[in-house]
């Protein structure tokens, strides 16, 4: 699945995370829940991420 959509779903229903969180969250997802769609953003910088 592309960048975009992946952040849209984390972003929305917590209101605008900063970087830092999103990076959380998409970690979380992957290690803990083991949804392998977060693979790729869950190992990216949060600088990446801004610019995404």
């Amino acid at each position: 699945m592309p960048a975009v959509p992946l952040l849209a779903e984390i972003d929305e229903p917590h209101s605008t995370l900063s970087g830092p969180a999103a990076k959380k969250i998409m970690e979380r997802a992957l290690l803990v829940f083991g949804d392998v769609r977060f693979e790729r953003l869950a190992s990216i910088s949060v600088t990446d991420l801004y610019n995404i």
